[in-house]
């Protein structure tokens, strides 16, 4: 518990952390009202028993509590002010709760945001380097069992105060019976917690793992799911998701099993205990019977919320070394956060990089990560506004990662990257807004066809005119007027209700609609007819004609287009 207390605390925020020591107050207050209303019991059961609140006595002081008790109405007054008491505690229990609630989901909602944030904001290199499992698993699972962490802490806090203070009372009712159930408690509590610890941070882990595992294979199956119909792939997948899925319910069969068992355990020690005081104190004859069922009746409203408290403590402990793997990678994260826009000053620089004339590579190597072998060799290589260069070169040859280095996704091992004559060590985030990039694999979203032309642009700052240029330069105009809703159809999920050849126009009418220095078309016309492609080609060519255009094509027609062409081969680059 201690280490997640301080993995929870190094997570949360300044302001989040004075909400904490607040809602520990309230625990305090909780546990106040829960101690007053289990000691309403005793006047509660003095007047039905006696009609009197004599017994009341033994705990007050210089007022004679008997004398009030035969004051005309007293039983009016004295059930009146018991029904009071209860109606405010629980009135401040609802406050409690609600309070408890809202602080733990809007912490979660933060964290989730932030992990999500924090891992679309990382450069492309190291963004690529994530598995997907991880990357969904943390900003969705992971922050869940963050939540489940900060309310099994905060369930344990409330209950340590709880139980303090019950046994404070039990102390004043009878200090042998309650030093009796805290030593009885205590022992079977540390027995449990001792024999189960090791075996709950295993569990948490496995689960964590095999979580992680799931996710990846429902994240391979939805890009997949045409090669698992064509290559019957079913019963491969399947297997691999009932691996993940198995070890999953074993371990959490065993944590949810064995976490059951101290509630049992301990209600049974305390109805035996509460049965041996009953026969101790009838066959001792230690008080009068009136007196005896007034004690025994606080007792066991005592005993009956004392081993609920119990039993959520040690839960709470075995839920802390069960979630402590994923509260660790958390944390770990949390601290990359906070150091993130330090690590990476240059990336996020507001020198704002702007092109005019000329981008010239020189003399440029990358090698791949963790190893010596060069992707690109020596590459040289300059683009003037207003041309237009073709590159081509066999499959693995390196041409995306040479239209990397030009996006500025990568960083090169060695040369220069060159922009009008001024070195560029790091191109920075700002980079990005000279860049339209079309490759041949177009992501669309679920939404419009409008809104997939002006990507990411919003709605009320989207201009119609662009787009509807965009649709004509593109040779969209059939889809639209094919459909009855024209430029604001639903393109549908993954983009099945579109073309092959429909999807990659939709990308280059981007590139029109930005209209941005450098234009990038990555074998963006491999699956348009050569007629359509042409025609496309030629409005490129007319609109970006005093723009840097970069074309990369296996196919000779396309090139045709090209001012220069350039050939890749094995990483070293060429006049074609």
């Amino acid at each position: 518990m201690n280490l997640s207390l301080n993995l929870i605390w190094k997570i949360l925020k300044k302001k989040e952390k004075i909400k904490f020591l607040f809602l520990i107050f309230l625990m305090l207050l909780n546990a106040l009202s829960e101690v007053i209303g289990i000691a309403s019991i005793i006047p509660l059961v003095s007047i039905i028993v006696k009609n009197d609140v004599s017994f009341l006595n033994n705990f007050t002081f210089n007022f004679d509590l008997n004398a009030f008790s035969q004051s005309e109405n007293f039983i009016v007054f004295a059930l009146l002010f018991i029904g009071i008491i209860f109606f405010i505690k629980n009135i401040f229990i609802v406050y409690y709760n609600w309070y408890l609630t809202n602080f733990h989901v809007t912490i979660a909602a933060r964290l989730s945001r932030d992990m999500y944030s924090y891992y679309i904001s990382l450069p492309y290199e190291e963004f690529s380097s994530l598995k997907s499992s991880k990357f969904i698993y943390n900003c969705t699972e992971g922050v869940e069992v963050f939540r489940n962490g900060l309310i099994n802490l905060s369930t344990f806090i409330l209950e340590v105060i709880l139980s303090l203070a019950i046994c404070t009372f039990l102390f004043f009712l009878d200090p042998k019976i309650m030093l009796s159930v805290v030593i009885l408690l205590s022992v079977i509590a540390i027995l449990y917690i001792l024999i189960f610890i090791k075996k709950n941070v295993i569990w948490g882990n496995n689960v964590k793992e095999s979580t992680k595992g799931r996710i990846f294979t429902l994240a391979q199956t939805f890009s997949s799911i045409k090669d698992i119909n064509i290559f019957s792939g079913e019963k491969y997948f399947l297997k691999n998701y009932d691996t993940n899925n198995l070890i999953l319910k074993k371990y959490q069969k065993y944590h949810l099993f064995f976490n059951t068992l101290p509630k049992i355990i301990f209600e049974i020690l305390i109805v035996s205990f509460l049965l041996f005081i009953i026969y101790f104190m009838i066959q001792n004859s230690v008080a009068s019977s009136e007196d005896i069922l007034i004690i025994l009746s606080a007792l066991a409203l005592a005993f009956f919320r004392l081993y609920p408290a119990a039993h959520r403590i040690v839960s709470s402990l075995q839920r802390a070394d069960y979630v402590s793997s994923v509260l660790d990678d958390i944390s770990h994260i949390t601290k990359k956060i906070k150091i993130f826009k330090n690590e990476y000053k240059d990336y996020y620089s507001n020198k704002v990089i702007k092109i005019k004339n000329q981008l010239e590579l020189k003399n440029v190597c990358l090698a791949r990560k963790d190893k010596n072998d060069l992707i690109l060799k020596n590459v040289n290589f300059i683009i003037k506004r207003g041309s237009v260069v073709g590159i081509n070169g066999d499959t693995g040859s390196g041409k995306s990662t040479l239209l990397d280095i030009i996006t500025g996704f990568l960083i090169p091992t060695s040369g220069e990257v060159v922009i009008d004559n001024h070195e560029i060590v790091k191109l920075n985030k700002s980079w990005f807004s000279n860049i339209s990039y079309i490759s041949q694999n177009i992501n669309l979203i679920s939404d419009s066809l409008t809104k997939n032309i002006a990507l990411l642009v919003k709605e009320e700052d989207v201009n119609h005119k662009h787009v509807d240029e965009a649709i004509v330069l593109s040779q969209l105009s059939n889809l639209v007027k094919n459909s009855t809703e024209g430029k604001d159809q639903f393109v549908g999920e993954n983009s099945i209700k579109v073309s092959g050849g429909e999807k990659q126009r939709i990308g280059i009418a981007r590139a029109f609609y930005f209209n941005r220095d450098i234009n990038i078309f990555d074998e963006s016309t491999n699956a348009i007819d050569e007629k359509t492609e042409s025609v496309i080609m030629n409005n490129i060519k007319k609109t970006f004609n005093n723009k840097f255009t970069i074309i990369i094509s296996h196919k000779k027609e396309t090139l045709k287009h090209c001012d220069q062409i350039y050939n890749l081969k094995d990483g070293i680059l060429s006049n074609a």
